[in-house]
């Protein structure tokens, strides 16, 4: 109870630091919407960051359909289980070690709620992000400053009477069309990482030996951090920043 006090605090003061996580599709939202000015219009950056918008395109395509495939796999796997072992339950099997199923079924669940939890700081990331006014003074603020959001730092005192410094939006934002682009990304993120944790379980269990159930599980490994290395290559340091 005194971590949850302690973390209410902070963020009351202005302690708690919401940053956009590093991954293909945060980029994909943020640097096309929150790195350009409104004079740029949306088709420019689409244009400028092709490569980026081509890796997440191609990224998404491969993990659904490796993703696809683990599905009909797992189907011909159970198919051939229940026909050689008509009265047997997956779990009562004896071929199967149950302590490596059980290990190997544990570190693919915990790949996957790392990727989940990326994927819901994503998605307050963009909640955080204001909308933009649009009025002619913003505008013209935000195409003088080169950006699409500004920050500002307020000053306010807490409870103990000592001076805390917020740093928060000043002006600026996502319009509606970039929110709902962001949403989309985080969507597919979600999506695609939902779709392998429904599928995996059972690829992992019915491993028919041992040594194809290690190597399922780090097949299921691969297919989630194919958007990670696609996100190495496809954006510089400086759009990372």
């Amino acid at each position: 109870m005194g971590y949850n006090k302690s973390l209410a605090a902070k963020r009351g003061e202005g302690s708690t630091v919401i940053r956009a996580p590093e991954s293909l599709y945060s980029a994909i939202a943020f640097v096309p919407t929150l790195g350009m000015p409104p004079n740029v219009p949306f088709a420019g950056p689409a244009c400028v960051f092709l490569p980026l918008f081509s890796s997440g395109v191609m990224s998404a395509i491969a993990q659904i359909a490796a993703t696809y495939y683990v599905m009909l796999m797992n189907i011909d796997d159970k198919d051939a289980f229940d026909k050689a072992n008509p009265n047997e339950s997956i779990c009562e099997r004896d071929d199967v070690s149950s302590l490596l199923s059980l290990i190997c079924l544990c570190v693919f669940i915990m790949t996957c709620l790392a990727d989940v939890q990326v994927s819901f700081e994503f998605l307050n990331y963009i909640n955080r992000v204001p909308n933009r006014i649009g009025d002619e003074e913003e505008t013209k603020l935000l195409n003088e400053a080169d950006t699409s959001a500004i920050s500002v730092k307020k000053s306010f005192m807490n409870n103990n009477n000592e001076e805390c410094i917020v740093e928060t939006f000043g002006a600026g934002g996502f319009t509606k069309m970039e929110r709902l682009w962001a949403y989309f990304w985080f969507l597919v993120k979600i999506g695609s990482e939902i779709f392998v944790i429904l599928v995996g379980g059972g690829f992992v269990l019915h491993s028919p030996d041992h040594e194809t159930l290690i190597l399922n599980a780090v097949a299921l490994a691969f297919i989630l951090d194919i958007d990670d290395a696609a996100y190495k290559y496809s954006i510089t340091d400086l759009q990372k920043g």
